[in-house]
Formats: structure tokens, sequence, C-alpha cells
């Protein structure tokens, strides 16, 4: 029961005592008198029972005053009055706070929600807890929203927010953008895209599906490792050492750090050198006598600024421990070891890890670096060497040295100069390809070994040649027939010349030209490139395609775990 005083429409006057008193004392009077009805003329008198809320009452049978359930925070009307004229509650049903759920009237009570959860008051929640406030009005603070911007326990991320991670964390690749479904999952799809200058290829990219990004462009070998450019320019490598990146060692193709694009890529012995579209030169691998041109004599894993100040170069060749690039006006600057002077800048000094102008040479359109010499193709068509000439390699008829240029006997229209170990070859606008120098193991290809002190062309070739490249004792070139021939030494089956016999080690040396069959997985050629390396060499298609033929030996030729096998199919280069 509850007591409530004073309701509205009820009026208690102060003459209300007065008046019950006088009809005590009249009532006798009243009944013998016959004045009965005289009680009606009293309306405020207050009798409990006479189904009138009056004075004090708060209700009066079923004059309930005008009260329903509602009006006491009771939720179903079942309202009724007391023998005493007060309201009673009893019959009424549900209040927020007593723990019962009441669907019509409150959204939840306490704990009891009913039976729902988060998802059936939201439809973009994918789980969390409810909370019920003190007025029974939902709290979905600890609900999983999705699109609110909050990553929740049961969502991977939601609307602009990823968290913390990218394409790469989640490997689906290091380019493109991830992205967040209407769900707050995780969007793979434009990872790793074509287009994105990013080879992705554990994502079903490769030099055919998406050339933009994977097909190869240049290609260089040294005596440990392999570079080559990929997409718009950037570096991979593999193999040991430390032209190979920060692993040292590496099977198949790896990304080298850093965001640097080139457009030409040489290989010396054990360092690297590329060139990129504004004429910056880069060096990487092997520096101890300051061949990177970087101002320091140390190993560099990823490449370096050579010190070329505001010189833009245009091409350049990178030897066994120096360095040489031409510049548009056709100067030449060399670094790195001087031995025999083959710098071109003198007897001294005896190292350099800065660039120095060759005073000599002002007119060089191509430059080639080789152990302990170097030579340039000037405008005339002429080839120059300077340096060590102890087997003939400066190709001026004897065996000296020189500190100046001297011309290379009988060349005139030359359009590109290769130099090897103690070997020279040259390339003329005829297609006639001619070498001189060191032939121990055939490397002249005139079909014999013996020391060529001026160039000699090459016995009974197949075609002539667009272009060629040299090893340290052999050399490689393209025919005009798109196919990859090499001469030389044929250790390893660097040649990729099919053998019964055992190719590794007591291989029988060879010096005649021989072209690189194509035995591997899938036809090679069209071949636009060949590069020839110590143990080894590779060839590179018009489909942007690398493979490789010669020592698998640490990964040298990059198609995966290596056996130390020697190989003269040629294999195509992993990842691809």
């Amino acid at each position: 029961m509850i007591s409530s005083h004073n309701h509205p429409g009820h009026r208690v006057g102060s003459s209300a005592s007065l008046l019950a008193l006088l009809a005590l004392l009249t009532l006798p009077a009243l009944m013998t008198s016959g004045a009965c009805s005289l009680l009606a003329d009293f309306p405020d008198y207050n009798i409990c029972g006479n189904n009138r809320a009056e004075a004090d009452e708060e209700c009066d049978g079923e004059d309930l005053s005008g009260w329903t359930c509602p009006d006491f925070a009771r939720y179903t009307n079942g309202l009724t009055c007391s023998d005493n004229c007060q309201i009673d509650l009893t019959g009424c049903g549900g209040t927020c706070g007593d723990g019962i759920w009441q669907d019509t009237y409150e959204d939840c009570d306490g704990s009891d929600f009913g039976g729902t959860h988060c998802s059936d008051h939201d439809p973009s929640s994918s789980g969390g807890t409810l909370h019920c406030t003190d007025q029974c009005a939902l709290d979905l603070s600890e609900c999983n929203i999705c699109g609110d911007n909050i990553i929740d326990p049961e969502e991977d991320c939601d609307g602009e927010n990823n968290g913390d991670q990218d394409c790469y964390s989640l490997d689906a690749g290091t380019g493109g953008e991830l992205r967040c479904t209407l769900d707050c999952r995780f969007d793979l799809s434009n990872c790793g895209i074509c287009g994105d200058a990013i080879c992705q290829f554990d994502r079903g990219e490769g030099a055919t599906s998406c050339s933009a990004d994977c097909a190869y462009s240049e290609i260089a070998a040294g005596e440990y490792a392999t570079c080559a450019l990929r997409g718009p320019g950037m570096v991979w490598c593999w193999g040991t050492g430390e032209g190979v990146g920060p692993s040292l060692s590496e099977t198949v193709p790896t990304r080298l750090p850093g965001n640097l694009l080139f457009t030409k890529l040489v290989a010396g012995k054990y360092h690297f050198c590329a060139l990129t579209r504004n004429g910056e030169v880069y060096c990487w691998g092997s520096g101890y006598n300051g061949q990177l041109g970087n101002g320091a004599s140390g190993d560099e894993t990823s490449p370096v600024a050579v010190d070329l100040g505001e010189l833009q170069a245009v091409e350049l060749s990178a030897g066994e421990n120096h360095t040489c690039a031409v510049v548009p006006n056709g100067s030449l600057y060399c670094w790195g070891l001087n031995a025999y002077g083959c710098l071109g800048v003198g007897e001294n000094p005896s190292e350099t890890n800065t660039p120095l102008e060759v005073i000599s040479v002002n007119d060089a359109r191509f430059v080639a670096a080789g152990a302990l010499h170097t030579c340039v193709v000037r405008e005339s068509g002429v080839v120059s060497c300077w340096g060590s000439g102890f087997t003939g390699q400066l190709g001026h008829g004897e065996f000296a040295d020189s500190l100046d240029p001297v011309d290379a006997s009988g060349i005139v229209d030359a359009v590109a100069v290769t130099a090897g170990d103690y070997f020279t070859c040259a390339l003329e606008s005829t297609g006639v390809t001619s070498c001189w120098g060191d032939n121990i193991t055939g490397q002249v290809g005139d079909g014999t070994t013996t020391i060529r002190l001026v160039p000699t062309p090459l016995s009974s070739p197949p075609t002539d040649l667009v272009s060629l490249n040299s090893g340290w004792l052999h050399s490689c070139g393209v025919g005009q027939d798109d196919l990859a021939y090499c001469w030389g030494d044929s250790e390893y089956g660097k040649l990729g010349r099919l053998s019964t016999t055992p190719l590794c080690d007591d291989a029988p040396i060879g010096y005649t030209i021989a072209p690189v069959l194509q035995t591997g997985p899938s036809p090679i050629s069209p071949i636009m490139r060949v590069t020839a390396g110590t143990h080894h060499s590779c060839a590179l298609n018009t489909g942007g395609m690398i493979y490789c033929w010669g020592l698998d030996n640490g990964g040298l030729l990059g198609s995966g775990p290596s056996s130390g096998e020697c190989v003269s199919e040629a294999r195509l280069v992993a990842n691809q």
C-alpha cells in the first residue's frame, strides 16, 4: 500500500472538521425529522466506500482518480483501490530495476536483454557485450560496431583504421593498398597490384603476367653474384658475397633495399654499379680499393652514390678493382685500384675512392674496365687502351704496359668494347667481332690458344654478333639470329654446351664458338642480352625472362637451393 494526499481534484477545506462535528450533533434530529437527504448537501464529507474519491482519499472503489500503473513507473495495468481508499500497486506489473525485461516498455533491465545480442540491435556489430543503463536503455559502447573506425576484438579492421597492418605485414606484397570490407575484414585484392612498381611473384605476378613490374631489362654477372634490373629499374640480386644485399646469400632473386631505379647495370668481379635516369652512379659490393667511388674504402650491401659532383654519367664499366664512367661531353672518370696505371691518371695515386678525370681522353663513347687495364671506344670508332699489357690485352702489338692510351691495331669503326681478365674484345659496325690478349683458354675465340697481340676476328662464327660481354676467362654474345654464343674457358659448363663428359673441374678446355642450346624448361630465344661472369653465364630474352648456366653453387644460377653441380643447359631463374 502507499499513502497519497491532496490528489488533483480533491478539495480539503478548513471547515471539514467543523462540518463533521455538526453532523454528529444533529444526526439524531435529522433522522427523526426525516431529513436524511440532508447528507447530500455535504459533498466534501469523506466516506470511504461510496465509490467516490473524496478529500483525503487516493481512490474509492472503482474511482481511481484517473491514475494508472504507468503513472507509478509500472508497465502493465492492474491498478486497484484498497479498502481504506489508498492506491494499491500490487496488481501492476514490471518496473525498471526489477531485473525483468519488459519488452514493450524497456530496452533492457539489469542483465536481462530478452536473449538478444549486440548484432540484434545493430546489424553492423560483429560481437561484443551489451550493457543496460539505470534507465533501462541500451548501452552499445562495448559492442563491436563495424563502421565506427574502432577495431573491436572480433574485427580485422574498421573503416579507414587498419591498425598497424599493411599489405607487407600480411604477406600480401609490399605494394598496393590494404583495404577494409564493409563487414570489417581485410581486403587484400588491391595488394601487390600490377603497375605498382613492385613485382609480387608470390601473388601470381611475373614477366608475362605483369611485365611492367616483373620483366627484367638488364643483367650483369660477377664472380659470386648476379644482379638484374626489373620492372621500372629495381635491382634484384642472387648468389653470395657483398654484391647481393644484407643477407650476403640468396639462392633466388631478391630485391636490394631502397627505392632507387636504374637504367643501366654493370658488374665487376666483386662489385656492381648502376646508372639512374638522371645520370647518377651508384655502386655496391666490395670496396676495399675504393672501387665504389663513394669516398670510402669498405664493403656496401646496398647501393651508395658515387661522388661525381654535378657531373652526369652516360656510360660506365666495372672491372676487377676499378670502375670508370663516361660523361656527356666525352670525358672519362675512373676510381679504385690504379695498378699498372689502369685508371688512366698516371702512376699515382695507387688507388682512389673518389672519381679522377682521365685527362688524355675527351672523346669517349664507351668504356670497358678489365682486371688491370681499361679501354674506350672513341668518337672516331678507334679503340684505345692503357694499363697492363703483359698478355697483349692493349692490342697495340706489344707485351708492354702503357700509362697513356694506345690504339688497338686495325679497329676503326667499333660500336662496343668489352674487357675480360687479361683480354679485350670489340664489336665493329659491320658485325665483325675481334679479340686480343690472353688466349690460354680460347678466350680470343680464333680457334687457337695462342696469345694475340693485335685484334683477331672470331673464327667462323655462325652469324654476326650484335652485342657481346666478357667474363674473366670467357665471352658471350648475341647473334643476329637472336641466339647466344659463347667462347673461351668451358669449365663448369659456362659456355652452355651440352656434353657427355664431366663438367666440373676436369672439363675439357673449350676454344670454339658454341651456341647456348635451348634445353631449359622453355625456349629462351629470342635473346636480347647475355652476360659472362667468372663461373657462369646468363641470358635475358625479349620476354624479360632470365636463364643461367654454369656453376650452380651458392645460388649463383638463381634457380633455388643449389647442389654445387655444373650445368650446361639454360635454367630459368626463379620467381618469374
